[in-house]
């Protein structure tokens, strides 16, 4: 999606480069809501997906307003399953995504995954480091030095 003063918000018919073209699968819980989301709707497959009561599409700014809404009107029950709602923001969701992207599957498919050509950006911007360390180096490294100690 693309904004600009001119024509408003609209669908870009490509990315900013080329290779940036692609398409990512989705899990299947989510590939779910987004069926349930079409079927309720009435929309096709390449309607929007998030959109205006007058079907128009749904801009940033708009959703940003609906997050910090369902925030507010949920704060106590968000509070008490100890999720800090400070840090909520859009961005949060892009980061929580690469992040466990990362840790399962390293930082390439994290970086390909958000569109990054380069892993650093993603490493620096998006993926929250472990405060620990996977407790399996233990074990690797006793069975590597098992007696020579």
């Amino acid at each position: 999606m693309k904004q600009t003063k001119k024509n408003g918000l609209y669908r870009q018919p490509s990315p900013k480069r080329i290779r940036q073209k692609r398409r990512i699968a989705v899990p299947s819980y989510t590939a779910a809501a987004f069926r349930h989301q079409l079927a309720i709707t009435g929309r096709g497959p390449e309607d929007f997906l998030f959109t205006t009561k007058s079907r128009k599409p749904l801009s940033v700014s708009n959703y940003e307003r609906l997050l910090r809404t369902f925030i507010d009107d949920n704060q106590a029950a968000l509070r008490a399953a100890e999720i800090d709602t400070d840090d909520f923001s859009t961005h949060l969701f892009r980061r929580t995504t690469a992040t466990l992207v990362e840790a399962a599957a390293g930082i390439s498919l994290a970086s390909r995954l958000l569109g990054h050509a380069d892993e650093q950006v993603t490493r620096r911007s998006y993926v929250v480091t472990a405060v620990q360390v996977d407790p399996i180096t233990a074990s690797i490294l006793d069975e590597a030095l098992e007696g020579l100690l």
